[in-house]
């Protein structure tokens, strides 16, 4: 390998800065939006669980009490006839 100046040095120094930095960066925004799934992820669950319950609920609670509809009568008005 050919030996460096002193200012390819620092250009290679720098250029390996970068990369970390844009490394780091990547994780930092893979790390973020990680997070973000997780907490939604714990959100569903917890929607998951309140939906079950009620279908729980619903489905074991008692049969309602059958409801009997008398038709209604009809009552023919007395009217006296006037002459």
């Amino acid at each position: 390998m050919d030996e460096l100046t002193i200012d390819q040095l620092k250009e290679l120094v720098n250029f390996y800065k970068q990369r970390v930095s844009d490394s780091e960066l990547n994780v930092l925004q893979t790390q973020l939006k990680l997070k973000g799934a997780i907490e939604l992820i714990a959100q569903l669950e917890y929607v998951k669980r309140e939906l079950e319950t009620k279908i729980f609920s619903i489905e074991n609670a008692p049969a309602p009490e059958p409801v009997i509809v008398e038709e209604p009568t009809v009552q023919k008005s007395k009217r006296s006839k006037s002459v």
